[in-house]
């Protein structure tokens, strides 16, 4: 197993999953109850609501300095200058050529091989869902929440 370097606790912040709050007020809610970063995700809106919401979760972000990762939308991260986007790993050259050195790129994962390939492939980061390690993190979130760990190499 690989040494697991610059582990940051993220939580997923999508409306449908909590109850249809804003994006806003749970990104909030989380870096209160300790997150360490927000990946922020949304499949009900236009880019350009999208891209709106992004903007207000990124002043939050920015007030407690935790990142903000945006999950599959790399226009609206880069835009929204976002500290990166979360992609899976064939979307990750797609990424790699859209952010260019701008932000950074993350695949999400579920094992430890599949880490080591990812950066292999070239991704900065990998997000892991905190149901396979997390153990131990101290994190104490309503159930609901999806929680993250966040790697790089």
């Amino acid at each position: 197993m690989a040494v697991i370097k610059d582990l940051l606790w993220f939580t997923q912040i999508e409306r449908s999953t909590r109850g249809w709050r804003s994006h806003v007020e749970l990104a909030g809610e989380d870096i209160g109850a300790g997150a360490q970063g927000i990946l922020m995700t949304e499949r009900n809106f236009s880019q350009e609501e999208f891209l709106e919401t992004a903007l207000k979760v990124k002043a939050v972000c920015d007030e407690a300095r935790v990142p903000l990762w945006i999950r599959d939308n790399v226009v609206v991260a880069f835009v929204a200058s976002a500290t990166g986007v979360v992609v899976s790993m064939p979307g990750l050259a797609g990424a790699r050529r859209v952010v260019s050195g701008a932000g950074l790129v993350a695949v999400e994962v579920e094992s430890d091989t599949a880490r080591e390939a990812a950066f292999r492939a070239g991704a900065d980061r990998v997000m892991m869902a905190g149901d396979k390690i997390q153990a131990g993190s101290g994190l104490i979130l309503p159930s609901q929440v999806k929680v993250f760990a966040c790697m790089g190499q």
